[in-house]
């Protein structure tokens, strides 16, 4: 566990025995600016003033070093500054989005693409990360359910925490080095579960569900040495959760451990005003530093009540000085005091020669991120002798790529499908034989005549990629209508179709699946999204991408999760009084863990070993019966029978990708015991039922149920 904030630095001691009380506000107040150009002037004037801490979105190296040189050489004490950007799913190569990234189910290629992350962002100047999301997001009408890895605790949890590693680097004690960035886990609490699935809206939820959904991927990463935690937009049962001291103190501070630095999110603690808290500004910043939050983002209201506050005696001096004592260490943990600029435009450049390395891993993670959902008859993979029209809205759209949280990427930096075909060397030799038509997804006669002919025909349809993300919560989570009628349109001419779906959240497809003879689940790629789709379609890469979301078959599903409660009147289509619609069924289109391949697995029945009082070892063999080597993720859940609180149908607890070459079989195993079976009460206070266990082995969440068995524990 971190114990960096825990003790007390001499330098840091001797720092805040000279500060001024200005000095110590400015330190804890963070400047955001989207756009810096034409207020230079401005920010320069802030740093001489020792006004400011840290400032967000600058993310150019010689304006960070401008000011950084301000900070040191200008003012009385010489107190470098620190840099932040949200740097969510890559700096300068842009990665798949978290929601993608989770579906490679490969934690330790998540790991690499945030130690590339933090050192093309360490480069450029950053020092400080807003990631990872941890939001356990059921809600696909919530925008940024982009930002997170899905739907599970555990999963975000382990994901999250392979990007604290790669942002930060594995030693959680020592100085970070150059090439890593400080990371923050947000958004602490609660915060994808707004009412409606509107952004910022209202979140009020039992403390069981809070203890058991939303918090453990917190602890998770707390344990794992995580610096900065950020506070959530949301009010929480009726408190905003900027100023909410029951979860920012008693469970963040106490219960949880942290003893970290904690930052809001943009001008939240002026909107604890809006939100009918905070009678005033000088109340909301009493009621801040009295709920710890260490430093306020963008807002500046510490920098203008702050001091009058501490005058009135309404807070005292100690409270600020721990606000700022974990800045200040933060910038220590940098090293930052002895080396304030870590880089220079010479280090930027070298960094950048390596961008043809890092779009490697950009392609590797985004194969893996690609969900095969259908594929009837074999229409997938493309084989050569084939003549294949590629169309679609999304098929050259680069516009269309680039995303909200796309720090320093490039439009131009991005490989389109269209790109892919006809640039990527591969194709060379089949470049007569795959046939390109699109114009302005009109099909003119000759159009039409061309598709006839085709073998199959590719369509790409979805959402923008900047239809996702914060502030962009949708009613309707359909696929547009227009290409609904679109792949009608082409189905009349050439029923051989495979939709490409690139999007930011789970959509409805059910308007399209009888339209499609092969679906591909693609997610926002990133900068080699044109050359990882075609490697998947055309066998390239054999698809091994698992949802974490569950897809619903209608909206009026949501949420629909795979680990929900039951009820005393379980589901049932014969019985007529239960938990069920009368106009659909309950089931989703596509459950949680499911994911198709080129290739068959068998998993052969559950074998047990006792080892010890309650713990067991479970395994089970799996066998690739086809012609086509592949990964397969074997997925452990299990399913408490009864106890002190009711828990839910099946929980993830543990899983395998593993590599299987075609026609061999491979041993997977996994240890069950105590702390497999704990759950945590309504204070997060971790807990243990005797009794019995359905212990569940499969390659996604409903044939789990199918391959299970029941131990009883003491």
């Amino acid at each position: 566990m971190l114990i960096m904030q825990k003790f007390k630095s001499s330098k840091v001691e001797n720092l805040l025995s000279k500060m001024t009380i200005e000095e110590k506000i400015g330190q804890i107040n963070q400047v955001g600016t989207s756009i810096y150009g034409g207020k230079e002037t401005k920010y320069e004037q802030l740093t001489r003033d020792a006004k400011v801490g840290s400032f967000l979105s600058i993310k150019n190296i010689k304006k960070a070093n401008h000011l950084q040189d301000i900070a040191v050489n200008e003012t009385r004490l010489g107190i470098p500054l620190l840099f932040a950007e949200d740097v969510v799913h890559g700096f300068d190569t842009i990665f798949p989005i978290p929601l993608a990234e989770s579906c490679s189910w490969n934690p330790s290629l998540i790991k690499k693409t945030a130690e590339i992350a933090a050192k093309e962002a360490s480069a450029a100047g950053i020092h400080w990360t807003f990631a990872p999301a941890i939001d356990v997001s059921r809600d696909p009408r919530w925008g940024r359910i982009a930002e997170s890895f899905g739907e599970d605790p555990f999963l975000n949890g382990e994901f999250g925490s392979a990007k604290v590693s790669g942002f930060q680097g594995e030693d959680s004690i020592g100085v970070l080095d150059n090439n890593h960035i400080i990371s923050c886990a947000k958004h602490f609490a609660g915060y994808s579960e707004p009412e409606a699935g509107r952004d910022y809206n209202t979140v009020d939820i039992s403390n069981y569900k809070l203890a058991n959904t939303y918090l453990p991927p917190f602890k998770k990463l707390i344990n794992n040495g995580i610096l900065t935690v950020m506070s959530a937009f949301n009010s929480f049962n009726g408190i905003p959760a900027t100023l909410n001291q029951n979860l920012l103190i008693k469970l963040l501070r106490k219960k949880m451990d942290f003893s970290g630095l904690v930052i809001s999110d943009w001008n939240a603690l002026a909107e604890t005003i809006p939100h009918g808290y905070s009678k005033d500004e000088k109340q909301a910043v009493r009621l801040a530093i009295k709920a710890e939050l260490d430093v306020d983002m963008s807002s500046q209201l510490y920098s203008k009540f702050l001091k009058e506050v501490i005058l009135d005696g309404q807070i005292n001096i100690e409270e600020l000085n721990n606000a700022v004592r974990r800045i200040l260490l933060l910038k220590e943990k940098l090293n930052l005091f002895e080396n304030p600029f870590r880089s220079n435009e010479g280090r930027w450049s070298d960094v950048r020669k390596e961008k043809q390395t890092h779009q490697q891993i950009s392609r590797q993670i985004a194969e893996e991120s690609i969900v095969l959902l259908r594929n009837e008859n074999n229409t997938l993979p493309l084989s050569e002798n084939e003549n294949v029209a590629f169309l679609g809205p999304f098929l050259s759209d680069k516009e269309s790529m680039l995303d909200t949280w796309a720090c320093n990427g490039k439009v131009d930096d991005f490989i389109t499908v269209d790109e892919s075909l006809f640039k990527y060397k591969k194709f060379t030799s089949l470049k007569e034989e795959y046939h390109y038509f699109i114009k302005n997804n009109k099909l003119s006669f000759e159009g039409s005549n061309i598709i006839k002919e085709m073998s199959k025909i590719v369509i790409t349809i979805g959402e923008k990629a900047t239809e996702s993300g914060e502030a962009k919560s949708k009613a309707k989570v359909n696929i547009d209508s227009s290409q609904v009628k679109f792949i009608k349109e082409i189905s009349k001419i050439n029923n051989n179709i495979v939709a490409v779906v690139m999007n930011g959240r789970p959509l409805v497809l059910n308007e399209i699946l009888s339209y499609c003879k092969a679906l591909v689940e693609t997610w926002h790629l990133g900068v080699e999204t044109g050359n990882a789709i075609l490697n998947i379609l055309t066998g390239e890469t054999t698809p091994s991408g698992k949802l974490t979301c569950t897809f619903p078959k209608h909206q009026g599903q949501v949420p629909i999760y795979y680990n929900h409660f039951n009820t005393g009147r379980p589901y049932s289509t014969e019985k007529f009084n239960t938990s069920k619609y009368i106009d659909i069924t309950n089931e989703p289109e596509f459950p949680f863990g499911y994911g198709l391949s080129y290739t068959n697995f068998d998993i052969s029945p559950i074998n047990l070993e006792k080892i010890a009082n309650n713990k067991w070892i479970v395994s089970v063999e799996v066998t690739n019966t086809g012609e086509v080597s592949g990964f397969e993720t074997i997925q452990l859940y299990i399913g408490a029978k009864y106890g002190r609180y009711i828990r839910p149908v099946k929980e993830l607890k543990n899983f395998q990708k593993v590599f299987i070459k075609a026609k061999d079989t491979v041993k997977v195993s996994f240890e069950v015991c105590k702390e497999t079976l704990s759950y945590y009460d309504e204070s997060f206070t971790k807990i243990f039922d005797t009794g019995e266990y359905q212990i569940m082995i499969g390659d996604d969440s409903v044939n789990a149920e199918e391959n299970n068995l029941w131990i009883e524990v003491e």
